[in-house]
Formats: structure tokens, sequence, C-alpha cells
């Protein structure tokens, strides 16, 4: 990472015809000025860094926000609450406002822990004591994995359960947190791999082609939530079976797997099963098989040229009218506009 003093000596070095700055950390003390005319490009950084001087590409904070707490909606919880990262970022403090509007028009209400100067230690500690204060049954937003795997801490600290107690989704989908977290983690994943994109784009035209001539700004959002452990829901009994039904499901449900399929081995009252199902998870068995159905889709939509009346046998749905009126009523949109919205091209 090149700081200001440094960056003369490694461009003279490098002698780069164009540059691409990566922002979401600190990097914010490297303007336009610096890389004099050679062609450069700010990626993940804020809307207002270096005013209209930069060309930007810029990430949807207020999109990504929404669907989160539509993630954490699906519970109904009692109350909301919000963790900022542990420093100072513009990026932080967006999604934390963003999250406590949206919370408090849903008409609930919404905790925020407030950033302190403050040792880690002391910050782990004013934590747990925080968590330990919230009403049963809040959903917790994260500002990002990081700062999420901390509030997985302070429950762990404080004796408050995830999911059964408390819900919990970060950003970034980063599977090295996520996954290794003791209550694996649920995310937002963050298309980067589209912003990377984009961003070799704007340079490649601001360096050769000559298309564009002056700075701008592009955007780009949120993929979808990716469900594990810590959004199952406010079960009474958080049961072992339930965990193996929901692997199943991620496994086999693009093979035209049933609900009873789901559900085929368990012991018991199917209709007892069903209703602790419901309360880990916020909704049924044939629900969560949609749902896997559905990230499927947004990935064959993104990522690939399938067209798009071939998807529904792609995605376990027995016809395309049916996988386009679920689509529209989860998304608010046809197949064709998602596509056009959030398209990866090679």
């Amino acid at each position: 990472m090149s700081r200001p003093k440094s960056l003369a000596g490694v461009l003279s070095r490098l002698n780069p015809a164009g540059c691409i700055v990566e922002c979401s950390a600190a990097h914010d003390d490297l303007p336009p000025s610096l890389f004099g005319k050679i062609p450069t490009v700010y990626l993940d950084c804020q809307p207002s860094l270096y005013g209209s001087k930069a060309t930007k590409i810029i990430l949807d904070n207020a999109a990504t926000v929404r669907l989160a707490f539509h993630e954490l909606s699906v519970n109904l919880p009692s109350a909301y609450a919000v963790v900022g990262y542990r420093n100072r970022r513009p990026w932080s403090t967006t999604r934390e406002k963003i999250f406590r509007t949206i919370a408090e028009e849903s008409g609930k209400p919404c905790a925020v822990f407030r950033r302190r100067t403050e040792s880690d230690e002391e910050r782990a500690w004013r934590l747990a004591q925080w968590v330990a204060a919230l009403p049963a049954k809040t959903a917790i937003f994260a500002a990002n994995d990081v700062t999420a795997s901390e509030v997985v801490a302070a429950c762990r600290r404080c004796g408050r359960k995830i999911p059964s107690e408390i819900t919990l989704t970060g950003v970034d989908n980063i599977e090295a947190i996520c996954e290794t977290a003791t209550t694996k983690l649920s995310s937002i994943q963050v298309d980067f791999e589209l912003a990377g994109y984009r961003a070799a784009k704007a340079l490649d035209e601001l360096m050769v082609r000559g298309k564009r001539k002056k700075a701008g700004r592009e955007y780009f959002g949120p993929m979808m939530p990716v469900r594990r452990e810590s959004t199952l829901g406010y079960g009474r009994r958080y049961e072992p079976r339930i965990l193996k039904v929901v692997e199943k499901i991620r496994r086999e449900a693009l093979n035209g797997l049933t609900a009873r399929d789901a559900m085929a081995g368990i012991t018991g009252s199917r209709r007892l099963f069903e209703i602790r199902f419901r309360e880990a998870m916020g909704h049924s068995v044939l629900d969560e098989i949609l749902h896997v159905r559905l990230e499927h889709v947004c990935k064959l939509l993104a990522d690939t040229d399938t067209p798009i009346g071939a998807i529904a046998d792609f995605c376990g749905f027995n016809d395309n009218s049916t996988l386009a009126k679920l689509f529209r009523r989860r998304f608010g949109c046809s197949l064709l506009a998602w596509r056009k919205a959030n398209r990866r091209k090679p």
C-alpha cells in the first residue's frame, strides 16, 4: 500500500500506463494530483472523495443495507440494532445511518452501538454489555464481517445465544471470517467482481480508447444474502436435524427437491418438525427451497448467457411462468430487467 510520500518513487520506478486505487480501507489520501497525467480510477470509494475530479467506482450502500434489512426482517424481530466498524470510516457511518432510518421507518426501535476512542479490549467489554441489554429477538446489522465477528464474541461473553436470541448479518461475505466464526455468519455478498470489471473498463477507456474524456462515477451493488447460522431464526429448540435438512436443501434444491423429499428420514411428527423449522428459520421448508433456487437464478442471470427461457429448467422450477411470478414477487422486477441491471460481462 503506497502512501503519499512514497507514491512518486513507486510511479517513477514502475512507470504504469494507468492506476486503480482501492479505497475500501483508509486509502483516502491519494488525490488525482499525485498521479499527474497517469489515468487513474478509484475503486470502492466514497461518492464525495475528491469531488468531481476523479473517476470512481462506488458501492451502492443504500441497496446493500436494504438487502440486509430485508434478510433480518424475515424473522419478525422485536427490535433492531446496528454496530459500526471499530474505526471511523465513511462507508460504515453511511451504512449505520441508512439502517437506522429503515429500521425506524418499520416502526420498531433500533439501538446503535456508539463508537468511542478506546482499546480493543475496552470495546469488546462495552459491546458485550450493550448486547446483554438488548431486547429478546433483536436483529443486529454489523457494518461488515469483521464487525459481525466482534458481535459473535460479545454474545458469547455475555451469554446471549445466536440465533435463538439474537440474529445477525454482516457485509462482504468474507468466507475466512464467516465460515470460521463460532456461529457461522450470514452476510451480504457484495459484487466485487463486477466492481473490478467496471474499474478495469473505465481505466481502459481513459488509457487507450479515448472514450472517457471526463471523470465520472459508476455504482455497483450487492448480489444476494448468503444465509448461514446467524440468521436462522429464533427457535425454542435449535435442533441439529434442522441444519441437516438445510444442508440437504442446499445440495438438492436444483434437482426438483420437494418439501416432503427434504424432510424424508426425519423421525417423529412431520407437522411438529415443520413448526420447529419455521421457528428456527423464520419461514417454511418450501420457502428455504425457493430461496436456494432463486439464489442460483441470480447467479445464472449475472454470470452466464443462459437464455432466460431455459433458466427454470436449470434451477428446479417446473415451468417459466412459475419462476417469473416468484422472481417478480421477490425482486420487484422481471428476470430480464434484473439481468440488465446486474450483468457481469466477460
